[in-house]
């Protein structure tokens, strides 16, 4: 989807301040578009002059009408409480959060007539499946407060794109890495600054549990994918390959040339044990992930390596 029209089209961008959001945000305005962008942080660095910043917290609802102040073509839904763990020590901020905002802001879709909603959920919503390959078609059985919210967030989109005719897209992605993940705890952020500061990281289990990595640049090709459907869509968007976490962090010790001391959690039960994905249904509806894992981390590492 690119703005063609004379006057560019104005989506709203939640998280636009966060990790993806940024990559996002970057993607749109210069494809065209004009962008609002909202976050609890203020934008790193200079703006882009086709972007509206506003600074708030969207559970307020004078700060969600300022988003709506002016007629949108769509809404781009990144903003979330994402931590897995955190999720079960503070599950209503989760909620409140996450479902609660998600719900306010499709009501101001359909007051507003906006015609567009894509949503970055997540592949946890599926829940427990053990190394089977997951499609949309899984049943959703959820194992934590934060994969559960993703769950109820989908069921209301849906909900919204079948009874008011707006063109919905849900998608459930595996693990977004890429340039700025220095703000993410995530393992392959935790790998690359251990090796910066020459310390080692803690990992859960035993280092066989295995996930699917997608760029980020891929990740945005995916959101964008969204902002183009025409009926309510859910798909996995990811790149198709997965590495247990062992794997990961020799493959990472190849770019940053250490190879860390790790020490071993327990694992957790609000986490699944492997992240496979069958990429065909995405295909089908118009996403491949583009990017090796190798030439990802390359483009990460020099991130952070500066």
């Amino acid at each position: 989807m690119i703005a063609s029209e004379e006057v560019a089209k104005t989506i709203l961008v939640t998280g636009g301040s966060g990790f993806l959001g940024k990559h996002v945000v970057s993607r749109l305005a210069t494809d065209g578009f004009r962008i609002v962008s909202v976050d609890r942080r203020p934008i790193s660095g200079e703006g882009h002059p086709s972007v509206s910043y506003i600074l708030g917290d969207l559970q307020d609802a004078q700060l969600r009408a300022e988003c709506f102040a002016k007629p949108l073509e769509a809404v781009v839904h990144l903003a979330a409480s994402t931590s897995v763990i955190r999720s079960a020590e503070s599950p209503a901020e989760f909620f409140e959060n996450n479902v609660m905002v998600t719900q306010e802001l499709l009501e101001l879709c359909r007051i507003n007539k906006v015609k567009g909603f894509v949503f970055a959920s997540s592949a946890a919503t599926t829940g427990e499946v053990g190394a089977l390959p997951i499609t949309p078609e899984f049943p959703v059985r959820p194992i934590s407060p934060y994969a559960a919210t993703k769950s109820a967030c989908e069921a209301l989109i849906n909900a919204y794109g079948n009874s008011f005719a707006m063109n919905t897209a849900n998608i459930r992605f595996t693990n977004i890495y890429g340039p700025g993940l220095a703000e993410k705890d995530s393992l392959n952020s935790r790998l690359m600054k251990g090796a910066l500061e020459g310390r080692g990281i803690e990992i859960y289990g035993d280092g066989s549990t295995s996930r699917d990595y997608l760029y980020v640049e891929d990740a945005v090709d995916a959101l964008v994918l969204g902002l183009g459907v025409t009926n309510p869509t859910t798909f996995i968007a990811g790149s198709g390959r997965s590495s247990s976490i062992l794997e990961t962090i020799a493959t990472v010790s190849e770019f940053t040339g250490i190879t860390p001391d790790l020490t071993f959690a327990e694992e957790s039960p609000l986490q699944m044990s492997h992240v496979v994905i069958d990429p065909l249904p995405a295909e089908k509806v118009g996403f491949r992930a583009k990017w090796s894992f190798r030439d990802g981390l390359r483009e990460t590492w020099k991130s952070f390596a500066g």
